[in-house]
């Protein structure tokens, strides 16, 4: 994706409903971020920039929305990854 023309293809006018009635904080930021490029003509560094992301988190974002919507960049339930040592987890290791 790196090269090309950041665009969103999908259900341009679903993100701002979708914003309005969003009540979890992580899945607004998306939101925010959709609609700054979508509807706000923010480039795409500076969109990622103002909400607090690395260009490759705003790429993913843009692709989970083009492929399934809403449901693309909704939070996954389940956790990824190696838990931290910290974690309950971790310590029971």
């Amino acid at each position: 994706m790196r090269g090309e023309r950041v665009k969103i293809n999908k259900n341009v006018k679903e993100i701002k409903d979708r914003l309005k009635a969003e009540k979890e904080d992580n899945i607004k930021v998306r939101l925010i971020f959709l609609n700054l490029i979508a509807y706000e003509g923010v480039n795409f560094k500076k969109a990622c920039e103002c909400c607090g992301i690395a260009e490759s988190t705003g790429y993913s974002w843009i692709r989970e929305w083009n492929g399934e919507g809403y449901k693309g960049i909704k939070s996954k339930k389940g956790k990824r990854g190696r838990p931290s040592k910290l974690s309950k987890e971790g310590l029971e290791k």
